[in-house]
């Protein structure tokens, strides 16, 4: 897990800091490819999207200043998409007599529903990479399943005290992350 102390957007703006656009297309790339093809693109065309969406986002994160007074980040990037969709589109239909549309409201709340479970599956995969085996099986037994934090003590044979505490600490890496990602607020 990267040092959460800079957010990940302000990295981005730096040209030197390869490391954040790799976590930046390693996480969004998947997210924008899926969300693509959710739209009825074909996973060549959803690629092709997914690679001029990150081109828009080269281009304009350098002068982008981020407020979160005056949105989100998963906003800012959904129109950069949505955008890029609707130029695939008009390409489209510019070659086809076939309607292609696509209803904003039910796209915009499926887009945020996709993003959060994306980032969330995400996020848990990142931090189960740097969580030790016992603690993480504590975690996912309690939060990600809700078995009662005696039963997992009792089942595994670790203290109840450990119990509590991995599922604390793991929550709390799972927080940081997740802000990490889409530098949202904790």
């Amino acid at each position: 897990m990267e040092d959460t102390s800079a957010s990940l957007l302000v990295k981005l703006a730096s040209d030197s800091d390869h490391t954040a656009w790799e976590t930046f297309c390693d996480v969004y790339a998947p997210l924008i490819c899926t969300f693509a093809c959710r739209r009825g693109l074909q996973q060549n065309d959803a690629a092709d999207v997914t690679q001029e969406v990150l081109i828009r986002v080269v281009r304009s994160i350098r002068t982008f200043e981020y407020d979160r007074h005056r949105g989100r980040f998963r906003d800012w990037l959904y129109r950069i998409v949505r955008n890029e969709l609707a130029r695939w589109r008009g390409k489209q239909a510019r070659h086809s007599s076939e309607s292609l549309e696509d209803p904003a409201a039910e796209v915009t709340a499926e887009w945020s529903e996709s993003f959060q479970q994306h980032i969330l599956e995400t996020a848990l995969a990142r931090i189960r990479a740097v969580t030790q085996v016992d603690a993480w099986h504590a975690f996912e037994q309690t939060w990600l399943l809700g078995k009662p934090a005696q039963e997992v003590a009792r089942e595994t044979g670790c203290k109840l005290e450990f119990v509590y505490h991995a599922k604390s600490r793991t929550l709390k890496k799972l927080q940081l992350e997740i802000a990490h990602l889409t530098d949202d607020a904790v």
